[in-house]
């Protein structure tokens, strides 16, 4: 059995996404993190927003809940890095 997603749409943002998760944990500073952060936003944005969402396909339901927390957590570190340059 493949436990990996096997969803072309996915497939073609997962490489960005997975380059811009290793850019934030590349920096060592919060505020150095944020504008990348902004950009893994927006690429989990695109896969929860896909034209082929399917709510009985498990690559689907996969896909939107590694997106949602990826968007979650981005959206955390980018919150964050604003905090600390306003501060």
């Amino acid at each position: 059995m493949n436990d990996e997603i096997q969803c072309r749409n996915f497939l073609q943002h997962e490489n960005r996404i997975e380059s811009l998760t290793q850019e934030i944990n590349s920096y060592e500073k919060l505020s150095e993190k944020g504008s990348v952060a902004n950009e893994l936003c927006e690429e989990a944005e695109n896969l929860l927003n896909c034209e082929d969402y399917n709510e009985k396909e498990s690559d689907c339901i996969n896909c939107h809940t590694i997106s949602t927390l990826r968007k979650r957590t981005a959206g955390l570190v980018s919150k964050a890095s604003i905090v600390l340059d306003h501060n």
